[in-house]
């Protein structure tokens, strides 16, 4: 049965039953095409470049190292929760 036949006949909730989990995986969302060098053009013309999230600062920390925002050789400034509410 296709997805949308179980979801009429109702039998989705029999399907996932006792179910258990005996390995996970990670999928890693990539930058569009062109992020990273509209970023590196962005700051050699001087603009400050930040990143803003609602999640969390781990996986934000790791989008703004793939996007070339945090470099290891820059001042970096991460500020999270009361903190970063408290210097804006």
């Amino acid at each position: 049965l296709s997805l949308n036949e179980h979801i009429e006949k109702g039998t989705l909730a029999s399907l996932e039953k006792d179910l258990e989990c005996y390995g996970c995986t990670a999928v890693e969302d990539e930058l569009q095409e062109g992020v990273t060098e509209s970023i590196q053009m962005l700051k050699q013309a001087g603009i400050t470049v930040c990143v803003l999230t609602g999640g969390m600062k781990e996986t934000a920390v790791a989008i703004a190292r793939n996007a070339s925002i945090l470099e290891e050789n820059e001042n970096n400034i991460i500020m999270s929760g009361k903190e970063a509410v408290a210097k804006i």
